[in-house]
């Protein structure tokens, strides 16, 4: 077993885990700038260390459906040359996990997202950004 320290998180009501490596940063909510020629799941863009960054509804990207309340974090990540940020319901935390476990089912062709368990709870798991990264214009 190879754990790796995987961000506990939780979007929409579905909680998840990413591998922490993919992570840049984690921030309150910043002034958005709607962007509405992008996409359902795209919020807008912000300013984010002095780059324009889109602002994903990770829910809604996942397809699941939104958190009764607003997003409390942004997840910031940079899956290629530019970053983008991840509105989350919340993070719970960094915890050592496999990621790779065999029991994790696979939900898409390049096993980017399944279902991982996790003391009682089944975790969406995100092996990837990729899903995120199809979202933006």
């Amino acid at each position: 077993m190879t754990t790796r320290p995987s961000l506990v998180l939780r979007i929409g009501d579905r909680p998840c885990c990413l591998d922490a490596r993919l992570v840049s940063e984690v921030l309150r909510p910043r002034p958005l700038a709607p962007f509405d020629a992008a996409g359902p799941a795209v919020l807008g863009a912000a300013i984010i260390r002095g780059e324009p960054t889109p602002v994903i509804d990770a829910a809604a990207a996942l397809g699941l459906p939104p958190s009764a309340a607003p997003a409390a974090r942004w997840v910031v990540a940079r899956p290629g040359r530019r970053p983008l940020a991840l509105a989350v319901a919340a993070v719970i935390g960094v915890r050592p996990m496999d990621l790779d476990q065999d029991s994790a089912w696979t939900l898409d062709a390049d096993a980017s997202v399944g279902f991982l368990a996790w003391n009682s709870d089944v975790l969406l798991l995100l092996r990837s950004l990729r899903i995120f990264e199809a979202a933006c214009p």
